[in-house]
């Protein structure tokens, strides 16, 4: 998995999560990320985020229809409310992929979380 992950982009961000206490879980975290993916109406990063997707459809971590939904959640839009105020340009509302989480738990099928970022900016 890992291995799959490192390929995608030369920017990928891996992050491992280990809970400790007084011993050592077995559960591991593996955040993934691709920096610089949130920059106000850019989205320099869509095919890697799209690799990632595919990569997980192809592992049965990932059903088709959350693909898409995930995909979709990607974009940024101009709202301007009703306003008296002509000069009222209204805020951009830019919606991204902060990062995906893949869980691994020893004999227990990986599970997959998708964190999603929504930001607003004048």
């Amino acid at each position: 998995m890992l291995a799959k992950v490192s390929r995608l982009d030369p920017s990928v961000a891996v992050r491992v999560n280990v809970d400790v206490g007084t011993t050592t879980h077995e559960r591991v975290g593996i955040d993934v990320t691709f920096p610089g993916r949130r920059k106000a109406g850019a989205h320099p990063h869509d095919s890697s985020w799209s690799r990632l997707i595919e990569h997980l459809l192809d592992d049965g971590l990932c059903t088709p229809a959350k693909a898409a939904t995930v995909l979709a959640w990607r974009g940024t839009q101009r709202l301007i409310a009703d306003s008296w105020d002509a000069s009222d340009q209204g805020v951009i509302l830019s919606q991204s992929i902060s990062h995906v989480k893949i869980d691994l738990t020893p004999e227990r099928r990986p599970r997959v979380k998708v964190y999603l970022v929504c930001s607003f900016s004048a």
